[in-house]
């Protein structure tokens, strides 16, 4: 790292180059284990800032969402429904489900959905278990 901050320094890119290497990924992914190109948490979890008209106010959630939700979304947010035919052609279907009810609401209440995929010869199962606690009965 000092190395390369020092070639950079020569070339009179000081304060215009940024640097990505190893231990930035390392970084960008903690707390969670191992890094992009994995499997882990390190590798598949990615935050998510989402600000629109009517948005309530900032807030964090561990909903489980994938790449297949956000069109959608944005879809749904834009008012826009999925045709099966546009101009007289039939199109795919886009796969996924809109988040903007959990993103008015702030919670979600949509069945629990398990993510799997594969990626390198690693395989992965992820869902979302929630335990409630019956409010009612404690004493």
């Amino acid at each position: 790292m000092i190395s390369a901050r020092k070639g950079i320094d020569a070339m009179g890119l000081s304060g215009r180059f940024v640097l990505r290497n190893p231990q930035w990924a390392k970084a960008s992914s903690a707390p969670s284990r191992l890094l992009k190109t994995f499997v882990t948490e390190g590798g598949t979890l990615v935050p998510m800032i989402m600000r629109f008209p009517g948005s309530p106010a900032s807030g964090r959630n561990a909903v489980i969402g994938d790449l297949r939700d956000l069109v959608p979304t944005i879809l749904d947010a834009a008012h826009v429904s999925e045709e099966p035919m546009v101009e007289g052609r039939k199109v795919a279907i886009v796969e996924g489900r809109s988040l903007l009810p959990w993103l008015r609401k702030g919670r979600d209440d949509r069945p629990v959905e398990e993510v799997a995929f594969e990626k390198y010869g690693q395989a992965t199962v992820r869902f979302l278990m929630c335990c409630a606690r019956n409010s009612a009965k404690r004493t």
